[in-house]
């Protein structure tokens, strides 16, 4: 179990050959990344693969069906870390062998979603991107399946962290403690699990085995000092990232 404020720099492979989801902690610490708006790091961002989904249309006799269509890469982030008439971007890093991150990438964003009760923003690209070949995405799975002592794991780029250590990344650990609810939908994910303030927008992961699956997206806390002690993360579920 890692230890709390532990500090790991970002390990990692040559570049994967195929999209990589979020089974091993490597892979989970590559797909946080840095959020930027007009250029200046704003928050930290999660990548969202590619899904199947559906929507309803009208057709040309006026009637309504259901129909199912593939999404494109999307890019999580909170949505207090957005601002109106932004230009947003995210910096992808590649690694070398030995994990040293060897060059950033910025993608500028596109189209925004928000959510009036939860603290997520979603971006689709803007444009096509080059390749999704070496891009790692997370696993989401349903935020409801938590259970009151579930392990759980934080990735963020805090900025003042940045600033002061010259460090790419920060991971914490702790446990699920509860739900707090908005006309009966969970809206924020309660934890024991410390965040370093300015790393909103970073995903909060569930350790299931070996595997680990995004639940979350980091949102506010009780501050004590430079962390959030007891940090309030907002739910991520598939079906609403489309």
């Amino acid at each position: 179990m890692l230890n709390t404020f532990k500090y790991l720099a970002a390990l990692g492979v040559a570049l994967l050959a195929t999209p990589a989801f979020a089974s091993d902690f490597e892979t989970v610490q590559k797909t946080t990344v840095p959020f930027l708006i007009n250029g200046e790091k704003a928050c930290s961002a999660v990548l969202i693969p590619p899904f199947e989904t559906t929507k309803v249309v009208e057709n040309d006799d006026g009637k309504t069906e259901s129909v199912s269509f593939s999404t494109g890469v999307r890019v999580v982030t909170a949505k207090h870390c957005t601002e109106p008439e932004g230009k947003f971007e995210v910096a992808i890093p590649t690694y070398d062998n030995d994990g040293r991150i060897v060059s950033e990438v910025t993608y500028l964003l596109g189209s925004i979603k928000v959510f009036g009760t939860r603290d997520v923003a979603v971006f689709k690209f803007e444009g096509d991107l080059p390749s999704l070949n070496y891009l790692p995405f997370a696993d989401v799975v349903d935020t409801r399946d938590l259970k009151f002592g579930d392990e759980l794991i934080h990735v963020g780029y805090p900025q003042s962290q940045m600033e002061d250590t010259g460090l790419h990344q920060t991971v914490t650990d702790g446990r699920f403690q509860e739900y707090t609810y908005n006309k009966g939908k969970p809206t924020f994910i309660r934890a024991d699990v410390p965040a370093w303030y300015g790393s909103s927008g970073g995903g909060l992961w569930k350790i299931d085995g070996d595997d680990y699956k995004l639940v979350g997206i980091t949102s506010k806390g009780d501050i004590n000092g430079a962390a959030w002690m007891f940090t309030f993360y907002s739910p991520v579920e598939l079906n609403t990232l489309n």
